[in-house]
This record gives structure tokens, C-alpha cells and sequence, in this order.
């Protein structure tokens, strides 16, 4: 079943246009496989490259391009050649932008999942261009219990499964990245991100640099007005839709503290640079105290069993969270002894819409919501408001007058298998009261598997759109002409 979004900057190809781009090969186990092939050898299957590092390169690839990989054990190239001095197993700076906004695509054969393996101390995959497209990749370390990684040294050290610094228009879709030191995948200083149908999981265990699954800080406005997502009429800039995100957390103190601090699903970390001191460099100054403008969508993903919270918006505005199904997160006891705003989603900022989300706390608050930001002399824009959430085990909190829109649950969601394992299963049961309560002012068009919303009168709270209509099943039939298949 289809799960894509639509996307506005799959459009993009189309508009560009590539009459010279080329399709390059990469296979890590393959005995034919050289770094030392030419461009024009690298486009025949039979002598592909061997790392992506080097087809990453952009005296390799230009934009427009498609890198094709396979491979079980795609090895850091550091075991390939000692002499490389490099922090990631590839990087990625190709600039589409200056290129006629064509995207350069990395992806895996068709029928493989390519895995990349990386030193703990160093990044998966490092992006630092623009249209900028990867797909279908397994990530992870080397050696996935290391012991702790300092980021508090001055060595550099990461972590990262992928991380984005900088750059802008970024798709990160189907990958399973897994036991990265720090962060599975996130970004700083970037624009136009998009990260979807992704399992993101037991990450962040090793870093001090309180990390989380998804990690999102201080996003950068471009001055690109082009290539937004389009929801239900809203322009989206930044979207985290239908991944899988269980296990990530903090199992060393964060940096400078005596406890973890994060170890979240999700997090929007800072979107308004208050963290900016005099120490950091001056490009950095205008920026503190700044929101950035535009909004983020975090939709349709399943947020269970991490050590913080299930999304944690610290600092931050201008975000919708919909139809989220977010279920037994907080569960590192340090955190919660030590930790402010614990809730299985917690929000602390302003502009948030929180609507049509399943959160079920076996710790603390369901949902956590703070109308504030510690901006001296600024006046806040529009407040949080939330409603039609279904709160099973921790109740509502908040402060500092969020908005409530009414309409919220709280009962048992009746979910079909839930648990803290990579196959719970969080479909609704029959009868579930979350089935037809969901704001159709706040919804978006699609759930986790692409199924089409509303298929009752309005649609389900949560990530999964049932095939029940006030408690009757629904004919598949019916369902498949109801979705438009």
C-alpha cells in the first residue's frame, strides 16, 4: 500500500529537466567493484563503484543524477583506506540549487536495502548540499554499543546515523536507521526537510550531546520561496510524517549535567536559536532570539517506548502535530526524576496546533503543553491550541494558556497489539472510541498506510484511518472506491 505524502518537491524533477543526467552503480560486496572505475565504467552494472562515499563526491556525481546501491556490508571507507581523513561514511554536497534546482538521488537497487556501516564516532551519511534525495537505506554502526561518545571534547565527535548541516530541499524516505550513538537522523541549520517512512530506532544511546530519534535544531529560513509542501492549503517547510520511531534514548548523562535530557522520538529542538551566546561565531548573532517562520508538519508516525518523550517541540513554533499515535515513551527513570515538560508529547513555544493524536502515558502527562517562550521584550503570535486528542493514562497539563478546542477523550484508544517491540501493532479496534472523533479541520488527507481520510463522517484520531464507520465494518470494496484505488 502506497505511503507517500504528497510531496511538492517530488514535483520538482519534472520541472527542471535532465537531458544529461546519468545513473551511477555502486556495490559494496561485489568482487568487481572499484573506487578506481572511471564515470563512464560506474554506469554500467558489471564495474560499479564501491562505497558511496566516493560516488557521493561532486567530481563524481553532478545534479540531476541517480546513484543506484547495493550491498550487505557497505563498509566505512576508513577499512578501505586508512588514509582518508573523513567524519562520515559519505558526504553529500551536491548543489542542486546553483544546478536549475535538480535533485541528486541516492538510493537503493531496486529490491535491495543497502546498509551502510560507519564508525560510532563518526555520521552515516552527512548532507550538506541542496535537492539532495535519499532512499532505501539501512544505517548503522559498526559497533553499536561503543561506550560513551563525548561530544564534549572538542574532538568532533558525532554519532549520527544522517545529519543535514546547512543546505535546503532534503528527502530522507524508507530507511531503517538503528543504533547510532547519537541522533538516527536530524539536521541544524538547514531549510526545506523532509523525513518520511522511515524506522528510526534504539538510538541515542551513547552520545552526552542529548540526542533523539529524529533531532531537528535551529532551522535556517532560506530565501527560496519554491518547493513547500502543500497540506489541505497549508505550505509546509519542514514535514516528519509515517516513520517508526521506539527504543531511542539517553543511556549516558548529557554533556555538562548529571542526568539524560533527551532520548525523544522526535524533537524540535530550539527553533528559536535561544541558545545563541556570545561565544558562538558571528553569522549566528542575528539569528538569537529569532523563531524561524515558517511552519513544520509532524503527522501520521508512531512514537513508542523511547526513553523522553514521544515529540518534545522545546523552544519552538509555527508546528502542527496531527494524528500522531504516541504510547508508553518516558521511559528512562532518570530523565523523568530530573526533567522538565514530561509528557508523551510535550510542547513549550508558541503557534502549535496539537490535534488528533492518540497518546497513551504510562509515566507522567499525556500531553504536556506550554504557551511560552523566554524571549525578553517579544510579544508571543498565536497561542497553542489543541483538541480532539484521545489521553489514556497521564491526563492533560498546561500552562501559560494553551488553547483548548474541546473534543478530547479520554478513554482506552483500544489499540489491536501495542507494545514497546518493533511489530506493535497500533491499529484501532473495533469499537475503539477514537473511530470517527477526530477535527476534520485538522486532518490531514492520508493515515500511516496511505489510506485515504475521512472513511467515516469524520476521520479516526490517530495515525491509522480504521475501516470501521460507527462501528461497522466497511465492505473492502467500498474501501478501495472510498480511497480512490
Amino acid at each position: 500500500m502506497n505511503r507517500t505524502i504528497l510531496l511538492a518537491a517530488a514535483m520538482l524533477v519534472a520541472l527542471a529537466g535532465n537531458a544529461a543526467a546519468a545513473t551511477y552503480y555502486v556495490d559494496c560486496d561485489s568482487a568487481a567493484a572499484s573506487d578506481s572505475h572511471t564515470k563512464e565504467e560506474a554506469q554500467n552494472e558489471a564495474t560499479p563503484w564501491k562505497t558511496l562515499w566516493h560516488a557521493g563526491w561532486t567530481d563524481q556525481t553532478q545534479p540531476g543524477d541517480t546513484v543506484l546501491v547495493k550491498g550487505t556490508n557497505c563498509p566505512d571507507p576508513e577499512d578501505i583506506s586508512p588514509i582518508w581523513d573523513h567524519n562520515q561514511a559519505a558526504f553529500l554536497l551536491q548543489d542542486g540549487e546553483a544546478a536549475g534546482r535538480k535533485w541528486t538521488y541516492f538510493k537503493a537497487y531496486p529490491g535491495h536495502r543497502p546498509h551502510i556501516r560507519f564508525k560510532p564516532t563518526k555520521t552515516g551519511i552527512h548532507i550538506q548540499g541542496s535537492y539532495i534525495w535519499i532512499e532505501g537505506f539501512e544505517i548503522s554502526p559498526d559497533n553499536y554499543n561503543p561506550g560513551e561518545i563525548s561530544c564534549c571534547d572538542g574532538k568532533g565527535h558525532s554519532g549520527f546515523g544522517i545529519w543535514i548541516t546547512g543546505g535546503h530541499h532534503t528527502v530522507i524516505r524508507n530507511c531503517n536507521v538503528h543504533h547510532s550513538p547519537a541522533a538516527g537522523i536530524g539536521g541544524n541549520w538547514a531549510d526545506y526537510m523532509t523525513i518520511e517512512n522511515n524506522t528510526i530506532w534504539n538510538n541515542a544511546w551513547w552520545s552526552n550531546c542529548g540526542s533523539s530519534g529524529i533531532h531537528l535544531i535551529q532551522p535556517l529560513a532560506s530565501n527560496i520561496d519554491f518547493g513547500a509542501t502543500t497540506v489541505n492549503g497549508t505550505n509546509y517547510r519542514i514535514v516528519v510524517a509515517n516513520n517508526r520511531l521506539y527504543g531511542n534514548d539517553n543511556r549516558v548523562n548529557t554533556c555538562q549535567v548529571d542526568w539524560p535530557t533527551d532520548g525523544n522520538g522526535i524533537i524540535l529542538d530550539d527553533f528559536g536559536w535561544s541558545q545563541i551566546t556570545d561565544n558562538h561565531p558571528d553569522w549566528m548573532q542575528p539569528h538569537k532570539n529569532v523563531l524561524y517562520p515558517h511552519r513544520t508538519l509532524i503527522m501520521n508516525n508512531l512514537i513508542y517506548g523511547n526513553g523522553g518523550r514521544g515529540i518534545l517541540a522545546f523552544i519552538s513554533s509555527h508546528a502542527d502535530i496531527l494524528h500522531n499515535t504516541v504510547y508508553n515513551n518516558l521511559q528512562n527513570q532518570s530523565l523523568r526524576e530530573h526533567c522538565g515538560a514530561l509528557g508523551d508529547i510535550a510542547c513549550g513555544g508558541t503557534d502549535m496546533r496539537v490535534f488528533n493524536n492518540i497518546t497513551s502515558a504510562q509515566y507522567k502527562a499525556s500531553l504536556h503543553l506550554k504557551n511560552d517562550l523566554p524571549f525578553p521584550g517579544q510579544s508571543l503570535p498565536e497561542k497553542i491550541s489543541y483538541g480532539n486528542n484521545l489521553t489514556y493514562g497521564g491526563g492533560i497539563e498546561t500552562d501559560g494558556g494553551a488553547s483548548d478546542a474541546g473534543s478530547n477523550i479520554t478513554q482506552d484508544p483500544l489499540l489491536t497489539a501495542p507494545s514497546l517491540l518493533g511489530d506493535a501493532d497500533f491499529h484501532l479496534k473495533k469499537g475503539s472510541p477514537a473511530i470517527n472523533k477526530g477535527s476534520a479541520a485538522n486532518s490531514v488527507p492520508k493515515d500511516f498506510e496511505g489510506t485515504s481520510r475521512p472513511i467515516g463522517g469524520l476521520p479516526d484520531i490517530g495515525a491509522y484511518e480504521t475501516n470501521y464507520a460507527g462501528g461497522m465494518c466497511i465492505n473492502p470494496v467500498i474501501k478501495l472506491l472510498l480511497d480512490g484505488r
